[in-house]
């Protein structure tokens, strides 16, 4: 099994419960997926700024290559949740120490995706 982290970051005065309930039922509804979780939380950055962030986790049964092709076909529907779900300004995926944007993900950030997973 491999556990696969994205981050929701939220507009100001966003719903952020009704927000994380809508993440993890929608993220809980992708193929493949065996268990799906969301939690707030706030990080910041810089000195003043401060930003909700919405932490999800995904369970699936798959490693290696298949899980990241599986993770490729999460992608665009993941960007449809973005739309979908007032209140969420962007997505990103946790690789390794990193944080990728969703939207510019290339197939080496999901090799290295792969790799960080079967590593730990």
């Amino acid at each position: 099994m491999s556990e696969i982290f994205f981050q929701f970051e939220t507009e100001i005065g966003a719903d952020n419960e009704h927000i994380q309930n809508e993440i993890k039922k929608r993220l809980s509804l992708l193929n493949g997926v065996t268990e799906a979780d969301a939690e707030v939380s706030s990080q910041k950055i810089g000195l003043q700024e401060v930003v909700t962030i919405i932490t999800a986790a995904v369970l699936v049964l798959k490693e290696g290559r298949s899980m990241v092709a599986q993770v490729r076909g999460f992608i665009p529907e993941i960007i449809n949740l973005i739309k979908d779900i007032k209140g969420i300004k962007d997505a990103f995926i946790e690789i390794g120490s990193e944080r990728k944007r969703l939207k510019e993900i290339s197939d080496t950030d999901l090799q290295k995706l792969g790799e960080s997973i079967d590593i730990a």
